[in-house]
């Protein structure tokens, strides 16, 4: 099991340092996530020689970057984790937010992503760029990303979730079958994920142009996703 609450840095010039949570907070300004690996590793750097990208590990001797094989991430240009790597073998994107446009999952991300959103969508109308279709769909991008952080909030339950799920997936199915597309696989059988039982997303992938179903855990680290929808 991947812990951060202790990360052990290994430097080549042979030394080595262990930052707990209290130190984390004091030299990063909050605690590693392993969601944020890749943020945090750019911070990285030996406190006897200064060299920066070592090895890093975690409490449990997991290790989480090797230096002497280090991936670039193809949006942000950071590094990819090992623990990524390994969930999403042969990736070269360091987080699904950098593959697939996913917004952040803080209070203060997402108040960033809100301004964000209204300048997304006033461009895209302004510029017309996309079909009828693809601008219906992806005007709701956020649709099932603001409710499952109600969710998290408790400010619905788990069956509220799960009925604007079943609706937003069923509005999707009409739309597409509109233009000819259809649904291949049924949405409710993936409410929960299959892999880890967290609840699952329904996704706007701007790189794809089109929805797929994700676990809401993929900050976590739950690679899980699958497209049930054909246009």
């Amino acid at each position: 099991m991947l812990d951060c609450s202790i990360i052990e840095i290994g430097c080549e010039c042979g030394h080595n340092q262990k930052i707990d949570r209290d130190f984390q907070k004091k030299i990063f300004g909050g605690e590693i996530k392993i969601s944020d690996l890749t943020n945090f590793y750019k911070k990285f750097k030996c406190t006897k020689c200064d060299k920066k990208n070592p090895d890093v590990f975690d409490s449990n001797k997991n290790q989480l970057f090797d230096k002497s094989n280090l991936i670039e991430c193809e949006t942000c240009k950071g590094f990819i984790s090992i623990p990524r790597q390994k969930a999403k073998e042969g990736t070269t994107f360091c987080t699904p937010m950098c593959e697939f446009g996913l917004p952040p999952s803080t209070p203060e991300e997402r108040a960033l992503e809100q301004k964000k959103r209204k300048e997304f969508v006033q461009k895209n109308n302004a510029l017309g760029r996309y079909h009828d279709l693809q601008r219906r769909l992806e005007s709701k991008m956020y649709t099932m990303v603001d409710a499952i952080n109600e969710f998290k909030e408790k400010t619905i339950s788990k069956s509220e979730y799960e009925t604007k799920f079943k609706r937003f997936t069923w509005w999707i199915k009409t739309e597409i079958e509109k233009e000819g597309g259809k649904l291949i696989d049924n949405p409710t059988r993936y409410i929960d994920c299959p892999d880890c039982g967290h609840l699952t997303l329904v996704i706007w992938s701007p790189k794809n142009q089109r929805y797929f179903l994700g676990c809401s855990e993929f900050h976590n680290g739950c690679a899980w996703a699958k497209s049930i929808w054909k246009y």
